[in-house]
């Protein structure tokens, strides 16, 4: 079945309308996803970086990095890569 042909004239007045409409709806979709936007940084990305911000407090209460050195040298964390991805695959 073919497409109904539209004269270039219809095309031309109607091109700067459409172009307008296309852009309003761009337009309130963009405004519409920032209340989602908000409550996704609200629910997810403030506590992961309260969580990252925490992680380079040391239990004196000083900025460092014991619990990353001490991550590594008990090597707890290998093991669990290991069977992660022993479990994965």
């Amino acid at each position: 079945m073919m497409a109904a042909s539209i004269p270039r004239e219809a095309i031309g007045e109607n091109s700067e309308v459409l172009s307008r409409a296309t852009k309003r709806d761009t337009m309130v979709r963009g405004a519409l996803s920032w209340p989602a936007l908000v409550l996704v940084g609200f629910a997810v990305v403030l506590p992961v970086g309260w969580l990252c911000v925490l992680s380079f407090v040391e239990t004196s209460g000083d900025v460092g990095l014991e619990h990353y050195r001490r991550l590594f040298e008990q090597g707890s964390i290998f093991a669990s890569f290991h069977v992660t991805f022993e479990v994965g695959s």
